[in-house]
């Protein structure tokens, strides 16, 4: 893996030399022994006759160990509020780093989902929250968003969360289990209007003659 690269302008004359200092970023998810290799002139730029073949030159053993990782979850889905179509609810949800490490990024965001399956086909999207702080390991938040319930419509609908839903947050082997489901929500039609013809009357019955439109 290529750490990065120099390029030198101007002569170096016999027996002077010059010194290199860089900074770079391992792999997330790497450990166990590596070394690092400079290759000069790598691209062959210069003709070094039978010099061509001492080149490189090779670090010590360096030993990488694993950052501990995060593990977010969805440890908790709350629906409360009424369940009448048209009407508004509640969804309480709450998320934990139950990993070993923080995370290693400050932003990301948990969608909150609507479905009437427990699995996570045929969703809509009800909300995208944005997360703007390092979640320690150990510790947790609680979110919660208000929507309504569709107008006229008489289902068993579910309440989906996902967190690190674009998967900013590196998890190394905790990213399969983001999501959390509710338990089933039965929703009954309410609040359906139902008119009536309460009075009618003709304005003028004196005029009125056989076959005359009124």
């Amino acid at each position: 893996m290529l750490l990065g690269s120099y390029n030198h302008s101007g002569v170096l004359t016999p027996g002077s030399g010059y010194a290199l200092s860089t900074n770079a970023t391992l792999p997330k998810g790497i450990s166990g022994t590596f070394y690092v290799i400079v290759l000069v002139d790598y691209n062959n730029a210069l003709v070094e006759f039978s010099g061509e073949a001492n080149n490189a030159r090779v670090s010590d053993p360096i030993q990488v160990i694993l950052r501990p990782p995060p593990d977010l979850q969805v440890t908790g889905v709350d629906v409360t509020g009424t369940t009448e179509s048209g009407q508004s609810y509640q969804v309480v949800y709450t998320v934990t780093n139950l990993g070993a490490g923080d995370t290693d990024v400050s932003a990301w965001s948990d969608g909150i989902y609507r479905g009437s399956s427990p699995d996570h086909t045929g969703l809509t999207l009800l909300a995208s929250v944005a997360l703007t702080s390092v979640l320690g390991a150990g510790n947790a938040y609680v979110i919660t968003r208000t929507f309504t319930w569709p107008v006229g419509v008489v289902d068993t609908y579910y309440i989906h969360v996902q967190t690190d839903a674009s998967n900013d947050v590196y998890e190394y082997l905790n990213e399969g289990n983001n999501w959390a489901t509710s338990a089933p929500i039965t929703v009954t039609l309410g609040g359906a209007p139902d008119l009536l013809a309460a009075r009618a009357q003709l304005l003028s019955a004196s005029a009125i003659t056989r076959g005359q439109a009124v």
